[in-house]
Formats: structure tokens, sequence, C-alpha cells
């Protein structure tokens, strides 16, 4: 009679508490825009602006750009801050991580320069007006302009996909340049 009682209790106390009852699955998780596949410049753009407005995709980062890659700073900011002239491809990869530790939802417009882009089938120059806009981790919600200038990307093709082999950054007017940014982050 009592093993019974007990068993009534315990059947009591279960249907009280759910265990049995189904529930609503998790939604999915948030996919971060990535393409893997950059074979067309317009897939390399797009990934490199993801990899400033998503600090997930800064791992992917240096996937951009081929080993050989060089950056070079606009010449006013080499005059004018004691900037170096160029930097590679793994000075890239800890800067962006640096950066996306100082900046929160960060958004980059590249928008093209006329019709100065040059496509051929394994290399390509393409050239675009930039601007950057972030909100310090540190100082508050005030949304800031963080670079704003230029850009003459140099593009190879290897094995199908695009990669960044050199990129030149100029100075537009008194925001800092992308180069600036890159320089105070790293």
């Amino acid at each position: 009679m009592r093993n019974i009682v007990l068993i009534l209790l315990v059947a009591l106390l279960l249907t009280g508490c759910d265990l049995f009852s189904v529930r609503d699955s998790e939604p999915p998780a948030v996919q971060i825009p990535w393409i893997d596949f950059t074979t067309e410049v317009d897939s390399l753009l797009l990934n490199l602006e993801y990899s400033y407005e998503y600090p997930q995709n800064a791992v992917n980062y240096a996937r951009l750009f081929s080993s050989d890659y060089v950056f070079h700073f606009a010449p006013q900011d080499v005059s004018d801050f004691s900037i170096e002239q160029t930097w590679t491809r793994v000075q890239e990869q800890d800067m962006i991580q640096v950066l996306h530790n100082r900046y929160k939802n960060m958004q980059v417009t590249l928008e093209k320069v006329d019709d100065q882009d040059q496509i051929e089938s394994a290399q390509a120059k393409i050239y675009r007006q930039y601007n950057i806009t972030g909100i310090s981790r540190n100082e508050g919600k005030e949304v800031l302009t963080l670079a704003e200038g230029n850009m003459e990307l140099h593009l190879k093709k290897e094995y199908g996909y695009w990669y960044i082999t050199k990129w030149y950054d100029y100075r537009s007017s008194n925001v800092p340049t992308w180069g600036k940014l890159k320089y105070e982050n790293h």
C-alpha cells in the first residue's frame, strides 16, 4: 500500500512540473554574413565590410589578403603622424582584433568612384570612397566618424578566388583615414 501511495505521489509531482510536456524549440542562432567563395570582386568587397561590421568575422579577415599583401598608408599620414609607410597581412589581423575591442556597431560604406575600376580575368584595380562609423566601447552611445577617404585596391585571382594584394590609402578631408584608424588600433 505504501508503494502505491508513493508511486501516485511521484506521478502527481511529475505531472505538475511539465516534465513531459512539449516545449517550443529555440530559434536558430543569427547567421553572421560571410561569403566563403570570393569568386567575384563584389564578394571580396562585401567580406571586407563584414570583417569590420561583425566582430565574429575578425577571424576571417586575413583570408581577404594574399600572402604577399602590402598596405600603403596615405602619404600625408606618413609625414604628418610619423606613420610607417607600409604594413603586412599579419599586422592587419592584429589590428582588427584591437579595433573590435575598442569600437562597436561599425558601419563601412564603400562607394564606387566613377567608372575607374579595371577588372580583368586574373587581376583588378578597384577604386572606392569610404566612410567608417562606429561607437566607442568606453565613451557611450554617440556614433563617430572613424575614418573617411579614398582607397585603391589591387586584386589578384588565385585558384578561382579574389585576394587583395595591395591597398593604397588616400586622404580626402580632415577626418582620419582608414590607415590612421588602423595604425591607432594595432
